[in-house]
């Protein structure tokens, strides 16, 4: 039996046959990665969770002595050993089952390609790693990127509140018939003031922001509408002077108020109907009070309005509707739209800078992939240059030779990329709340995590794309090796 072993050069030792202490201690060591992980994440979103409540003056502090984060630096490397470490136990499970359906059937290639990849894996940790990374991190820019724009597109339209918004100087009863009667507006809502008055809460007054609306009217604009602040019909109930006034207040606004006992708009007695977390596009201001006009009097004698939003007739061009609209309000007068804004928003620098570098990571990324199997095809070269020389002499064609290269990395690379990319749908969740996303979006909210299946896809495919041709390249290079070379090669 000892002599056989040298009887055949061309035998090697099969690393899925480790012996008993190497496997124990790599169970220990995956253990430790995954009691790290787990207390990471742990640690991030309580951490998160107690951010979340701290005081204004603490986050103030933490302001000033912001840098880098090492836990959420960490936890998106130690997630993405984890699936490394499931993709290398779990991927053999099927394949072996592969190999014991091709064994039955007739051809050559397969079998052989899903047998050597089961016992003689080329790709390791090191390679898995590079791919599960370079993938995590391609989805996980896809994933940003889409939950900027998203976070883009509802600032626009909480801001503009409606098809169309104009601001102008104080405009009149006649221009506000001129505004409703443009060819293509359906329906006009102006805001009649945002007067700053005096908000009274037990023996404490601070000043707050009081926006006067008709409310019928805003409705009829904003009718179907989403990312507005809604308006309930109670708010223009009942008579003028009905006490107390009904109101809608801004969240800020509205918990101050539920913590008081005594409370007063004016000297007038107010009753908070709900409070709104949505921004208003009737003022920029945080701290806001709502009321009806037709309740307006005892807090103001002036209602000019100086905004008026417009909703449009089906198929109307908003572009012909606001010239129309800036020849009757005058020629410094603001228009805007959803779209426009939008787009307004996503040239700023601070959100154009953003896109570019996510861009470039995707980029970067998958050249890193295609680089790790490369490198991981070069490893595993020497072992092909003495099997397929052999193969060649019974037969095995050029095709056959790369679709055996194929399956050296194939089922563990798509395994790979299979669990990076559920790794960079799940990172966001973990990651972004810890991060002031808000500030790209020109809002001081965190947007909601937005996952676009067609720029995930298109980022996927890319990086397949140029994996498979770097794949191809690299099996490419070199030519064949004659036979005897490579016997002669294995008795050396």
């Amino acid at each position: 039996a000892g002599h056989a072993g040298r009887l055949s050069p061309l035998r090697r030792a099969r690393s899925d046959l480790g012996r008993s202490g190497t496997g124990r201690s790599r169970w220990i060591v995956e253990l430790a990665v995954l009691l790290v992980t787990a207390a990471a994440v742990v640690l991030l979103f309580r951490r998160g969770l107690a951010g979340g409540s701290a005081s204004g003056a603490e986050a103030d502090a933490g302001s000033g002595a912001a840098g880098v984060d090492p836990l959420l630096a960490a936890v998106p490397l130690l997630a993405a050993l984890v699936v490394c470490i499931a993709v290398l136990r779990l991927y053999p499970i099927p394949l072996a089952g592969l190999v014991g359906a091709l064994e039955r059937r007739r051809g050559l290639v397969p079998f052989l390609g899903a047998a050597r990849a089961l016992r003689d894996p080329s790709a390791g940790l090191v390679p898995v790693l590079a791919v599960v990374v370079g993938v995590a991190i391609a989805v996980f820019s896809s994933v940003l990127l889409g939950t900027v724009r998203g976070g883009i597109e509802v600032a626009a339209e909480q801001q503009v509140g409606a098809d169309l918004k104009l601001t102008a100087s104080p405009l009149t009863t006649e221009q506000l018939d001129e505004l409703a009667a443009v060819d293509g507006v359906e329906a006009v809502a102006p805001v009649y003031s945002t007067a700053s008055s005096v908000l009274q809460i037990d023996a404490r007054r601070r000043p707050t922001t009081l926006i006067v609306v008709d409310v019928a009217a805003m409705n009829e604009v904003q009718e179907g509408r989403e990312n507005v602040v809604p308006l309930p019909d109670e708010l223009a109930a009942g008579e003028p002077t009905d006490r107390p006034v009904p109101v809608i207040a801004s969240t800020s606004v509205a918990d101050r108020i539920a913590a008081g006992d005594r409370v007063s708009l004016d000297d007038e007695e107010i009753v908070v109907l709900s409070g709104s977390d949505v921004a208003t596009a009737f003022s920029p201001q945080a701290d806001w009070l709502l009321i009806d006009r037709s309740k307006a009097r005892p807090f103001t004698d002036t209602l000019v309005p100086r905004t008026v939003l417009f909703r449009l007739a089906p198929g109307a061009d908003p572009d012909r509707v606001a010239a129309d609209a800036t020849a009757i309000a005058g020629e410094d007068s603001i228009v805007a739209t959803p779209g426009s804004l939008a787009a307004e928003l996503a040239a700023r620098p601070a959100a154009r800078g953003l896109t570019v570098a996510l861009a470039i990571a995707i980029v970067l990324t998958s050249l890193a992939t295609a680089l790790a199997i490369v490198l991981t095809l070069v490893v595993g070269r020497p072992a092909r240059d003495r099997l397929l020389p052999l193969l060649s002499t019974l037969g095995l064609r050029r095709r056959g030779e790369r679709a055996l290269v194929a399956w050296e990395i194939g089922p563990v690379v798509v395994s790979a990329v299979v669990a990076g990319a559920l790794l960079g749908i799940v990172l966001p969740i973990v990651v972004l709340p810890a991060i002031d996303v808000g500030a790209f979006t020109d809002t001081d909210r965190q947007p909601g995590i937005v996952i676009d299946p067609w720029l995930i896809t298109g980022v996927l495919g890319g990086a397949m794309l140029v994996a498979v041709i770097a794949a191809w390249v690299a099996a490419s290079v070199g030519g064949r090796v004659d036979a005897a070379r490579a016997m002669r090669k294995e008795e050396e």
